[in-house]
């Protein structure tokens, strides 16, 4: 089933901590769980961490807070981070509107985007159908980009 509601990205506001912690431990928290064990103390105090530096941005469907994109400007391109959807919302095309949103953003900037993710992620396929690639891993992560379509400079013909 796809969703037809429309998708808002709205920033997050205080109001919206709980629900950004709840949402990233229920699509996280088992793979989390699986690598480095859960530890909700110390799952809390990432998250505020995380939350104080850059909160996310809360995806709405329809009014209703349904995930969560953490999104950073730095030098020449986008990092993402934090990006979960609701287990009840996943599978609706949601995710691949909001990668939609960002990717034209950053194209209209001529910006990187780059994110990583845990190797048996099923969103890695997502990733890689809007042209994201891998540029490196680690014991943990790996780490994927995505050049820019086109730049703020080049010309569309009419």
């Amino acid at each position: 089933m796809r969703v037809i509601a429309n998708v808002q990205l709205l920033p997050g506001g205080d109001e919206h901590r709980e629900f950004s912690y709840l949402v990233k431990k229920l699509a996280y928290g088992a793979a989390i769980a699986a690598v480095w064990g859960w530890d909700e103390q110390r799952q809390q105090q990432h998250h505020a961490r995380d939350w104080d530096e850059v909160p996310p941005h809360i995806i709405h469907i329809g009014g209703e807070p349904v995930g969560t994109v953490r999104i950073r400007a730095d030098k020449g391109y986008y990092s993402v981070s934090q990006f979960c959807v609701l287990p009840s919302w996943q599978r609706r095309g949601i995710g691949s509107r909001v990668l939609e949103m960002l990717l034209n953003e950053a194209d209209e900037q001529g910006l990187v985007v780059r994110l990583a993710c845990l190797p048996d992620n099923p969103a890695r396929r997502l990733y890689e159908r809007y042209g994201f690639r891998q540029v490196s891993s680690d014991d943990t992560f790996i780490y994927l980009e995505r050049q820019p379509v086109y730049g703020p400079n080049d010309e569309t013909e009419a």
